[in-house]
């Protein structure tokens, strides 16, 4: 999209570096917060079943919510594949199936903390601590 209405800057060859025509005309984002999980709902984890109950140990401290780390829980909902893709979608988001081919999901996104507020706001504005610091401590 920025190519296409070059704003990225006067070097117009940026618009050039995809191999292939962008097909992308809008782009929705789901801000959930407060929703049901994205592994209860499209991040499919058969290793959770695998394990559920038993105690979860990472080998080191982990920040975690008021008293500690619970057993593995597996997800909610069943899950199964839908579409060309094989999309795993839990029953809960079934209705989905019909489009799934045309959805796409980033599941690789990663920050510096697991807490959810400071999460939020780097997800939402690129910084993680509130007022925009010129210089995050890292």
């Amino acid at each position: 999209m920025l190519g296409t209405d070059h704003l990225l800057g006067a070097d117009r060859a940026a618009s050039r570096l995809l191999h292939h025509p962008a097909k992308a005309k809008r782009v929705v984002q789901f801000f959930m917060a407060g929703a049901a999980s994205h592994i209860d709902l499209f991040d499919y984890k058969p290793e959770l079943i695998k394990r559920h109950g038993q105690a979860s140990d990472f080998g080191e401290p982990v920040e975690a919510f008021q008293n500690g780390l619970g057993p593995w829980l597996r997800p909610i909902w069943d899950f199964q594949p839908y579409g060309q893709s094989g999309k795993m979608l839990s029953e809960i988001v079934a209705p989905l199936g019909s489009v799934v081919d045309d959805l796409a999901f980033v599941h690789n996104m990663v920050g510096k903390s697991g807490v959810h507020s400071a999460a939020t706001l780097l997800q939402a504005t690129g910084f993680q601590l509130p007022g925009f610091p010129e210089r995050a401590a890292g």
